[in-house]
């Protein structure tokens, strides 16, 4: 199998201008998606698309966010794939991403992309909360119990850099009585100082993993991604999915956008628009469905993945978006900075 070609950033910064190498066009890839995912994607397009060259850049969500906003003069990447819906918003609000409508956007539902088109969300990534199945811990029923005291330094969970982890926090700061605009409230604030106290780690999915595998620490529960729990269960961890949260399972629409800058050129232009094209497309909804768990976001793909748990009804959440998109930044710095 082809090996995920990582590039440093002293060596884009050399040779990002260059519009092809070896007369293929370089098209440089901002993803927070898992390694073993990127590298089928990339082999899978370079052999339909031989003269486009994917230069792959893994790194988090949030990573992928802020070095956007940095390069802005002097922009890396071509195309950004995968993060929730604030982070395109926020990068849209900012003159940050190009417009464009891919073939497969018209059959997604209204909810999974951008009402003016500058992206959209060829998947729609559950999050919920996975508790050991020989847990004495009473099973969390809400969002809201896991600030309760017999969770203590029992829950792990992603570090700061991740996407799914940010949109988690701005989602409870969302609730009612927990936020006043771009302020916490009183409330809120001792929630998330309760929740803090049991979460014994914040660390990367292969500690996770093996954590939850090999039952260390104590740690019982963990609030990842679906696709995530399903990896872990894969790999010996012996997890219950809660799927009946009182308010639903979180769906953080996973998108795809193409950066400012690449415009500019006609050539790269017109490969990150293929690129869209076919991470988005049925064909591909599927694969990633069966292979990685990745739930489509195009009914007819979802409706021919063989992944039954992608079928079965699921409560999603109700979550207003446009007040995360406006006020998750606030919140953010103030958990992370005042309060963890």
């Amino acid at each position: 199998m082809k090996k995920l070609k990582l590039a440093t950033f002293t060596t884009l910064m050399v040779s990002f201008n260059l519009t092809s190498f070896a007369n293929r066009i370089t098209l440089v890839i901002y993803s927070p998606h898992a390694k073993p995912m990127l590298e089928q994607l990339e082999a899978k397009f370079e052999k339909e698309n031989p003269n486009i060259d994917i230069i792959l850049m893994p790194m988090g969500g949030s990573e992928a966010l802020n070095r956007i906003k940095s390069e802005k003069n002097n922009p890396i990447a071509n195309v950004y794939y995968g993060s929730p819906t604030t982070f395109f918003s926020d990068l849209k609000n900012e003159n940050l991403l190009v417009k464009f409508e891919p073939n497969w956007s018209k059959d997604i539902a209204i909810t999974d992309k951008d009402k003016d088109g500058y992206f959209n969300a060829p998947m729609i990534t559950p999050m919920t909360i996975a508790i050991m199945n020989n847990s004495k811990l009473p099973e969390p029923n809400s969002w809201l119990d896991l600030n309760k005291k017999e969770y203590k330094d029992k829950i792990i969970t992603f570090g700061a850099s991740s996407s799914s982890i940010a949109t988690f926090l701005a989602y409870i700061t969302s609730l009612e009585g927990m936020s006043n605009g771009n302020n916490l409230t009183p409330k809120g604030e001792k929630w998330f100082k309760e929740f803090d106290k049991n979460v014994a780690e914040r660390s990367d999915n292969a500690i996770i993993r093996e954590k939850l595998s090999k039952k260390l620490d104590g740690i019982e529960l963990t609030i990842v991604p679906v696709p995530t729990i399903e990896d872990y269960k894969s790999n010996g961890a012996d997890l219950k999915t809660i799927f009946n949260l009182k308010e639903g399972v979180i769906g953080i629409t996973d998108h795809i956008a193409i950066v400012s800058g690449t415009e500019k050129n006609t050539e790269k232009l017109t490969a990150a628009k293929t690129f869209v094209e076919f991470v988005g497309n049925e064909e591909n909804q599927i694969y990633l469905a069966d292979t990685f768990n990745r739930m489509p976001t195009l009914p007819s793909a979802k409706q021919k993945t063989t992944k039954t748990w992608m079928k079965s009804p699921m409560k999603f959440a109700n979550i207003n978006w446009d007040n995360i998109s406006s006020n998750s930044k606030s919140w953010l710095e103030k958990i992370y900075n005042e309060i963890f």
